[in-house]
């Protein structure tokens, strides 16, 4: 045996074992030592326990240590005789002249039994891999993977360190491709785990008709080239004009759908775009992860819808992928600030700017915010757009600013210029008051049609005007009254207004439903709330554009109202429209 104990514990572990035999009463270790003390009193209890423990421990490295050994000669035995018989049939298939004799493996026949029960095993971990829950495992051992890679070529020096600047492609190109896909299976590791929460066949029914009500209203248009993408097209009109046909080749086929985005793949800023957070849809992803308002599976397979919403996809990825890397061309190098920091205040003055605002603390009720109104990112965007967040707000506010700064003067004259040209080459004035729904929409001088170019940014304006002054003034009297005086509207009404008139279809439809009335005062049935659910909102003010204007003038402000400006016609004298229908 080898002897990997000392003598001592050797000894004492003898000893205790003598103890035991010649003395019945022992049970114990304590038993052991009371014996043993009256001897050698200066061992302890600890090193009657160390001594067993040790000598054990050797006997057991010294067993295995013998089979290991005898498991070796065994294999060299057998080793030595099948050489020796490989040997001589070699060498008698030489001598006679043959090639030598194969020995065929025994192979042992199984039970039917075990047959039925290795394939059921077989059949169970296939389909073992594809639940939810081997799902998330495998992309989060893919993040990590991802990440621990990035963490040992930074450690290396192969790639630079966080905080620094990434605008240099070849030699960060592979830095970003990993982040980028990390982050991008971080995305869906999240919708995964969304998913692990059962849901009835009800359930999943009634979110599939809450999202293609959505679809439906937002469809048989091409609005993302000038409502989404609006304020990048006031800024820049020539760049977001060029993704136009981008947009038109997409509505027309998948295929030209698929291409767009894989063209914006490719580009060299790509991978930089994502790893700051630009949001970008995948035409043919998850549509829970695309955009907020075309999250239906159902709207895919129906025509019209399904091209619409291939077409907004692709000009709102166009728009923002162009829009950061001009940005990031414009930005300027500077190794003492935050670069990443920097570029991750521009690329959310690009989602910003392109309806899709920050949640902030309510990100984590994205999903219920999303249920109850149609568009919240939306609805933050005007917000943060109007009060500057990306100015002031966040790090790299500071390193931004001036560039954020030249942005918005861009837009500003831009829609100043847009305005004025309206107002005295058209027959339009301009609403200047911020008190009033028309603020900043262009109104016929003698009609009754308004059409909202600023990106729903007026409707947004006017509830921070009124909630400032205290007062509103009438669209159609042009009265001023205050929020506060007896017999109007208070500011509570006029919030709840505002926040009505963002509901999803759904819910704004329930709602209309119960008020009997719609939210601009319209008297509303349960077949009119019905029809609304499935008319697009490009073709709702159609026939009442018709009645006004005639078919030429209407069939004009419908294709407007497609290219996103919000078109809107009162009702006038019934015998007038009539006249005018076939004008």
């Amino acid at each position: 045996m080898a002897k990997d104990c000392s003598d001592f514990s050797q000894l004492l572990h003898d000893l205790v074992v003598a103890v035991v035999q010649e003395d019945a009463s022992v049970q114990n270790i304590d038993g052991a030592l009371d014996v043993i003390a009256e001897d050698l009193p200066s061992v302890t209890r600890d090193d009657i326990v160390d001594s067993i423990v040790e000598v054990l421990e050797s006997r057991k490295k010294a067993v295995v240590d013998v089979k290991r050994r005898l498991a070796a000669i065994k294999r060299e035995a057998r080793t030595n005789k099948n050489l020796d018989a490989t040997g001589k049939e070699l060498a008698n298939a030489i001598t006679e002249g043959r090639l030598p004799i194969e020995t065929a493996k025994k192979k042992t026949e199984q039970p039917n039994a075990i047959k039925v029960l290795r394939g059921q095993v077989a059949d169970l971990k296939a389909h073992l891999k594809k639940t939810e829950p081997a799902q998330v495992q495998r992309l989060t051992e893919q993040v990590a993977a991802l990440d621990a890679k990035l963490k040992r070529m930074q450690k290396t020096g192969e790639l630079p360190q966080s905080g620094e600047r990434f605008d240099i492609p070849r030699k960060s190109a592979e830095h970003l491709k990993l982040a980028s896909e990390k982050k991008l299976l971080q995305q869906r590791i999240d919708r995964h785990v969304g998913r692990l929460r059962p849901r009835s066949i009800f359930g999943q029914v009634v979110s599939e008709l809450h999202n293609l009500t959505k679809s439906i209203t937002t469809s048989v248009d091409i609005s993302g080239f000038g409502r989404q993408g609006g304020i990048q097209l006031a800024m820049h009109p020539i760049r977001t004009a060029k993704a136009f046909p981008t947009m038109i080749r997409a509505l027309a086929t998948k295929k030209g759908s698929r291409k767009a985005f894989d063209d914006i793949q490719e580009l060299e800023d790509y991978d930089l775009a994502v790893r700051h957070s630009i949001f970008f849809s995948d035409p043919d992803g998850d549509v829970t992860l695309g955009e907020e308002n075309i999250r239906s599976e159902w709207s895919r397979h129906i025509p019209i819808i399904s091209h619409s919403n291939r077409a907004y996809t692709a000009i709102l990825n166009q728009v923002r992928m162009d829009s950061f890397s001009a940005l990031l061309r414009a930005f300027p190098p500077d190794p003492s600030v935050d670069q990443t920091a920097a570029l991750d205040n521009l690329a959310d003055f690009v989602n910003v700017t392109t309806g899709r605002g920050s949640l902030g603390s309510l990100e984590k009720n994205a999903p219920l915010l999303n249920a109850a109104f149609f568009s919240p990112r939306w609805i933050s965007s005007r917000f943060q757009f109007i009060f500057g967040k990306n100015l002031w707000q966040g790090p790299g506010k500071k390193e931004t600013r001036r560039l954020l700064l030249a942005e918005y003067g861009r837009y500003l004259a831009g829609k100043a210029i847009f305005l004025w040209l309206a107002a005295q080459l058209g027959d339009f004035i301009v609403e200047d008051d911020p008190n009033s729904s028309d603020f900043l929409k262009l109104k016929e001088k003698n009609g009754n049609t308004r059409y909202d170019v600023v990106e729903g940014l007026s409707q947004t304006a006017v509830l921070i005007s009124r909630a400032i002054s205290g007062k509103t003034k009438s669209s159609v009297s042009g009265e001023v009254r205050s929020l506060s005086g007896s017999g109007s509207r208070d500011l509570g009404e006029v919030v709840f207004d505002f926040t009505r008139s963002k509901f999803s279809p759904l819910h704004g439809a329930a709602w209309d439903i119960i008020a009997r009335q719609n939210v601009v005062g319209e008297t509303t049935t349960v077949k009119s709330v019905a029809k609304s659910l499935v008319t697009p909102l490009s073709t709702r003010e159609v026939v009442q554009s018709v009645m006004e204007h005639g078919i030429p003038r209407a069939t004009a402000d419908t294709m407007v109202s497609m290219l996103g400006v919000g078109v809107q016609t009162y009702g006038q004298d019934s015998k007038r429209n009539k006249r005018r229908i076939l004008r």
